[in-house]
């Protein structure tokens, strides 16, 4: 099975714990500003690809086999959704090194989908109509995903409070409700 995978949300969370670590801390009085974006945007792909091995690993553990990854990333800038719409994401913030560190991604792998027009979950969109619904399985955490036709993986994690239990992941689930009961009886 193909791991169509939407790394947008991924990278945004390893970036975000990153800068948010004591080290990270530690060091901003140390290294000039420089080094420090170097040093987050380094610690960030490592924990980006630790994140997303231990995802792949999550999926298998369901009884999905996968051999072949494809990852999505918006690196788009003109973004036909907003020639649509001029007020569409208008108040959202742009972060400069959430782009670093995805430019760097594309560079070290070499085989990340991104385009000048469209986002990540436009292109696996567009990836899903070539292919047949048992052969590929979505992996993201945006939900305007969950609309696109077939299986999906989502790896978002409730915060939990102090006294709470860690609540589950959402997990496995199917665009069709009895496309997903149908999988979901061949698992057991």
């Amino acid at each position: 099975m193909i791991a169509l995978i939407d790394l947008d949300s991924l990278i945004y969370k390893a970036k975000y714990k990153i800068e948010e670590t004591s080290i990270i801390e530690s060091l901003s009085g140390v290294l000039t500003n420089e080094r420090l974006e170097d040093e987050i945007i380094s610690q960030s792909l490592h924990r980006l690809e630790n994140m997303y091995l231990s995802i792949l690993e999550e999926v298998e553990e369901t009884g999905i086999l996968i051999n072949q990854i494809e990852f999505y990333l918006t690196t788009c800038k003109n973004s036909f959704r907003k020639k649509l719409d001029p007020e569409y994401k208008k108040d959202r913030v742009l972060d400069p090194l959430r782009y670093k560190i995805t430019e760097k991604f594309v560079q070290e792998t070499d085989f990340a989908f991104c385009h000048d027009k469209l986002e990540a979950d436009d292109l696996i969109a567009n990836r899903i109509n070539e292919l047949e619904e048992s052969e590929y399985i979505i992996i993201a955490m945006d939900k305007d995903v969950l609309s696109l036709r077939g299986l999906h993986y989502n790896y978002y994690r409730p915060n939990s409070k102090a006294n709470e239990p860690i609540k589950p992941m959402i997990g496995l689930g199917h665009s069709d409700k009895q496309e997903q009961n149908k999988f979901l009886a061949k698992q057991m």
